[in-house]
């Protein structure tokens, strides 16, 4: 990056030209961990392998106090920024970039992220109903970072855009509008006039601001909630900054500002609730009416008339029929080894033959993903139900489904991404293993004691012989399991969340009883479904083993650690977050793993979509259902209608064509879906995003790049759903122009 950084450096410019002014070489390392030393070298390797890519223009980095600290000579040359997502507290905002001037008053204030909104969740809310983030509060924000001494602000987001694609972190909406100033669509807000109003004052005094410091000050006569900041300019020219912090009552008076040099400025304020102004006084003036407010938006935009709205009454549907492009899979290979990206929806496939012994003593297939993802599976055609599914594993009830012989096996498998940061992001998705697993004739072991304790004690507690009558008891049966899986709901043993939102460990202890020919028939393999988060296993006394996935099962052979009669299990449980300990069954069963079933095929379930939004598209496999076309289609949220849960994936196709729009007027358009199942969207061709049944986001951007205008000009919109709980039903779908957006334009 840097080679290619390089040439567009400013320095590297004629005069006047545009170009690269800033190169940040990390991101929030104080909220990254690591030792010092670790991040400290790190540092100094990004820095010299920039410089020695002739990167020669600032070098930042953000949120990290090895910077600020000037701990390390060869970096002096570089300074820190900070991100500010406040909300409300705008006087915590300027108290940070008041810490961030202090800590390095030799360098530009810099705000990387100043807070414009936050990420939409699935399942949860979207931006614009986050609290804390309106036209108000984005003038209110930046504002008071440049009166506290900034004089590089970037605002996250000033663009809200959208995750075409299958492009979104595992957790966030297709929309990444962010309630940002210039909306996903392109149409601008308030918050763009007021956002537009600090860069036009900025264009015109900010090189004074940038220069001028910041006076100190006695305010009198002023009301309760009212707050003044008085900056100088070399040329004795005053800035007053002026914000009203009552979010419910306007504020109107004349204060007293006594600045440093004894001169008294009578400073009149008419403040909304949350307002803000700013007043360019000249070095004369001592009454800010005699100045200029300097910081004011544009009147709102008078918007052209808008089209009505397109509601479509039918959609043409089949099942996908597993049609894909197949291709050869190794055994345990990821997505992005297999198919050379992540893909939201893929399909699997095995055949395997199987006679009626095997038949028999087969309980399910089990399935072991690399990713915590869902799954779906049909065997010969037709789709059975998942017996249990927890994290990254899953298991299917197949047994009615076998038949002697050749048995098909297609599994598709819904990839939710990677998270937006922290662990995980480097992960690799797909399915790792999948056997039929023979039915377990094992030993629960289900009656346990708990106590917490450190790392240091947890050694001498998992020993034999210890005293642990005196500990909690947990009976880790069904009915435990259950109410586990309920949230803690009508728990009979509540030392079973002994460690439940605590950073702590505990030591759990339990007797199985085994015998001689249990040993030698293979009942050695110790299965704990669940150790949330991290476990290390004793048997009798001795270690056994360690496992740090919550969310995939821990199997141990424990063979030779096993004695015919009473064996002792501890296990040393650290619990990292949320939920903890042994929250999940635990048994003693026979070694025997089943039989493989390698999915040695994989395709992406998307691999037709490219033809079926065609025109000439063929209507063989093809019906028609028609849409609920008179109750209104909720933006946001809803409850997903009922649909039919007998296949793995569904198609939609529906068609709709859209007025020709006036030269000269700008429309953006929306699609508002009203459907139950997760998957895909395609309009023309082109991948919208996904859809998430949980919403909240029921609303998508069609680009009008990819749209076609006029009678007789037809648009597909084509839907892949995933049949979930809900099952996969298209009910209603309407294409309209965003409310309120419509512009002239040139």
């Amino acid at each position: 990056m840097c080679k290619a950084v390089a040439p567009e450096q400013i320095t590297r410019k004629p005069a006047g030209r545009k170009g690269v002014i800033l190169f940040q070489i990390e991101n929030e390392y104080d909220y990254a961990g690591g030792s010092e030393e670790a991040r400290t070298g790190q540092l100094n390797a990004l820095y010299d392998e920039a410089r020695g890519d002739g990167i020669d223009i600032p070098i930042l980095t953000c949120w990290t106090h090895e910077i600020r600290q000037k701990s390390m000579p060869a970096l002096r040359g570089t300074f820190d920024a900070s991100n500010l997502y406040s909300g409300h507290d705008i006087a915590g905002a300027g108290g940070a970039v008041d810490a961030l001037k202090k800590e390095q008053p030799d360098a530009p204030g810099m705000i990387a992220e100043l807070q414009g909104g936050w990420f939409s969740q699935v399942g949860g809310r979207l931006s614009e109903d986050q609290p804390g983030i309106g036209p108000d509060q984005i003038r209110a924000i930046t504002l008071e970072c440049v009166a506290r001494g900034a004089t590089i602000l970037s605002h996250y987001m000033l663009f809200g855009g959208t995750h075409f694609d299958d492009w979104g972190a595992r957790g966030l909406t297709t929309t990444y509008d962010y309630n940002a100033p210039i909306r996903e669509w392109g149409a601008l807000q308030d918050k763009y006039r007021e956002v537009w109003a600090v860069a036009h004052m900025l264009y015109k005094y900010g090189e004074r601001l940038a220069v001028s410091d910041r006076v100190d000050q006695k305010v009198e006569e002023n009301e309760p909630d009212t707050h003044f900041i008085v900056r100088r300019s070399p040329d004795g020219e005053h800035f007053v900054f002026m914000r009203n912090s009552s979010e419910t009552e306007s504020r109107v008076g004349m204060a007293r500002v006594t600045v440093e040099d004894g001169r008294v400025l009578r400073v009149a304020y008419d403040l909304p609730p949350f307002g803000t102004d700013v007043v360019a006084m000249s070095p004369d003036a001592t009454d800010s009416w005699k100045g200029l407010r300097i910081c004011v938006p544009p009147a709102p935009p008078t918007r052209p008339e808008a089209p009505g709205s397109v509601r479509i009454a039918s959609v043409s549907t089949r099942p996908d029929g597993a049609e894909t492009a197949w291709r050869k899979r190794a055994p345990g290979e990821s997505l992005e080894a297999a198919l050379g990206r992540v893909t939201g929806l893929s399909l699997y496939r095995e055949k395997v033959r199987l006679t009626r012994e095997q038949i028999d003593r087969i309980e399910a297939l089990s399935v072991k993903l690399l990713t915590p993802n869902e799954c779906s599976l049909a065997v010969n055609g037709v789709k059975v139900p998942p017996a249990e599914g927890d994290g990254r594993r899953v298991e299917f009830d197949v047994k009615s489904a076998l038949r002697v012989g050749d048995n098909e096996f297609v599994l598709l498998h819904e990839d939710a991404g990677r998270p937006n940061g922290g662990g995980g992001m480097e992960d690799l998705g797909g399915v790792e293993q999948a056997f039929l697993r023979p039915v377990l004739s094992g030993i629960p072991v289900t009656d346990w004691r708990v106590k917490t304790a450190s790392r240091r004690e947890a050694p001498g507690l998992a020993r034999e012989g210890v005293d642990d009558t005196s500990w909690e008891r947990v009976v880790l049966d069904d009915e435990t399991v259950a109410a586990l899986k309920a949230g803690g709901q009508d728990l009979k043993w509540p030392a079973a969340e002994i460690l439940n939102g605590k950073l702590a460990g505990a030591v759990y202890r339990a007797a199985v009883e085994v015998t001689a020919e249990q040993i030698a028939a293979g009942m050695t393999t110790l299965i704990f479904d669940r150790i949330d988060d991290r476990g290390t296993i004793y048997v009798n006394g001795k270690l056994a083993g360690r496992h740090d996935q919550w969310d995939v099962p821990c199997e141990l052979d424990v063979q030779r650690f096993l004695r015919p009669g009473r064996n002792l299990v501890a296990v040393y449980v650290v619990n990292t977050e949320g939920e903890g300990g042994l929250t999940r069954a635990v048994r003693l069963v026979e070694a025997d793993v089943g039989i493989a079933v390698p999915f040695s095929q994989i395709g992406p379930l998307r691999g037709y979509e490219d033809r079926w939004w065609r025109p000439d598209l063929s209507s063989s496999g093809w019906r028609t259902e028609a849409l609920d076309v008179s109750s209104e289609i909720a933006r946001k949220g809803g409850v997903p209608p009922k649909g039919p849960d007998h296949d793995l994936a569904t198609w939609y196709r529906a068609e709709f064509e859209l007025p020709a729009i006036e030269p000269g007027v700008w429309i953006p358009w929306r699609v508002l879906v009203r459907a139950s199942g997760n998957g895909e969207m395609f309009l023309n061709g082109h991948s919208i995003g996904r859809y998430w049944e949980v919403g909240p986001q029921r609303e998508f951007f069609l680009p009008d790049c990819w749209l076609s205008f006029g009678k007789g000009k037809r648009n597909t919109l084509a839907l892949c759903l995933r049949s979930t709980v809900s099952g996969a039903k298209v009910e209603a779908l309407e294409v309209s122009p965003y409310p309120d957006s419509a512009e002239f334009r040139k």
